[in-house]
């Protein structure tokens, strides 16, 4: 959202068109922007934002490097890790304790988050499960610890699965 915001400002500026007002103009700019995301976090060091006919039947566009991309998600980033940092403390844990970690989810592919919780975690980020493969793995780890399955039993499981 906050690229979003940052483009429909730059765009009532720029061309006077706010898409605050105009329903049809905003879901076209989200689009745009998940597009813009996707290009970015995909390796490329710039890309351009383009949307034809906005609003008023005006072409609109934008540029966007990837540095201003992570400096802009980086209070996100801190955010994340900071959530991750206290989900370890709360389960009495360290990061060397941790034998693997996967990464799952829309933040995947983005290079910044990956980067942000290796450097925190001291280790390289697991990324080939897919989300539903990770719901299912947690969901059968979750009913072991439940049933007070053994450490051996568990592993043993998730080696299967």
């Amino acid at each position: 959202m906050r690229l979003l915001s940052r483009t429909s400002t730059k765009f009532k500026t720029k061309y006077q068109i706010d898409v605050n007002t105009n329903p049809r103009a905003k879901i076209r700019l989200i689009q745009a922007c998940e597009r813009l995301k996707k290009v970015l976090s995909s390796g490329v060091t710039e890309s351009v934002l383009n949307v034809e006919s906005l609003a008023n039947d005006r072409d609109v566009s934008s540029r966007m490097t990837r540095a201003d991309f992570e400096a802009m998600i980086q209070p996100h980033l801190e955010r994340m890790v900071g959530l991750a940092k206290r989900a370890l403390e709360s389960a009495g844990l360290t990061q060397e304790q941790l034998l693997a970690v996967e990464i799952v989810g829309g933040n995947k592919p983005v290079p910044a988050v990956q980067k942000a919780f290796s450097d925190f975690l001291k280790k390289e980020l697991g990324q080939t499960l897919n989300d539903s493969e990770a719901v299912a793995k947690g969901c059968a780890l979750m009913v072991c610890l439940l049933l007070g399955t053994t450490t051996n039993e568990i592993g043993l499981l998730m080696t299967l699965l």
